[in-house]
């Protein structure tokens, strides 16, 4: 069994706020490599897929109570952008004996973007290795990073919106 999420689940239950705190580690206009990793119904999705869209990786826990007030705000933005090529991409970083518990909040919280799984940590290991959650990174249409974004508090998805629209060029 991987167990390389056991020594960073309590220093990321300590960094899971509410508290909004500046990026310590993405570059800006940095271009990101592929990944691939299995959605909810089993599907495998890969990054290169959405090519051409302003992209939000959204990474996320069960057990991080902002990753749960954040979710439905993004999954507004995402209601009102998505057809003019906007994605969302929701990853759950939960080992995987917790896809129960990741399927239920799905249902509870009524997501209807992708939610995938990276149980493993290959994904958030490359974006987030300190596992501070929420954490969001924000690509613009030709795969760049634009923005970083660390913990969640009522009003940031606000900022993020403007932001995407500014990237969907609205």
């Amino acid at each position: 069994m991987r167990t390389w999420w056991m020594g960073a689940v309590l220093a990321a239950v300590a960094a899971c706020s509410s508290a909004v705190r500046p990026d310590a580690g993405l570059a800006a206009n940095r271009s990101v490599g592929e990944f691939s990793l299995r959605d909810l119904n089993g599907r495998r999705v890969r990054l290169s897929e959405h090519q051409g869209k302003v992209i939000l990786l959204s990474f996320w826990a069960t057990w991080c109570e902002p990753c749960q007030n954040e979710l439905p705000q993004l999954g507004k933005i995402w209601e009102r952008h998505r057809s003019r090529g906007f994605e969302l991409l929701s990853i759950n970083v939960d080992p995987p004996d917790a896809e129960n518990a990741v399927r239920e909040i799905a249902g509870r919280l009524k997501l209807e973007f992708p939610v995938l799984l990276d149980s493993a940590g290959d994904v958030v290991n490359r974006y987030n290795p300190r596992l501070e959650l929420p954490y969001s990174v924000l690509l613009d249409r030709a795969g760049r990073i634009h923005s970083v974004h660390q913990g969640y508090v009522s009003g940031d998805e606000e900022i993020l919106e403007e932001k995407i629209q500014a990237l969907l060029g609205e």
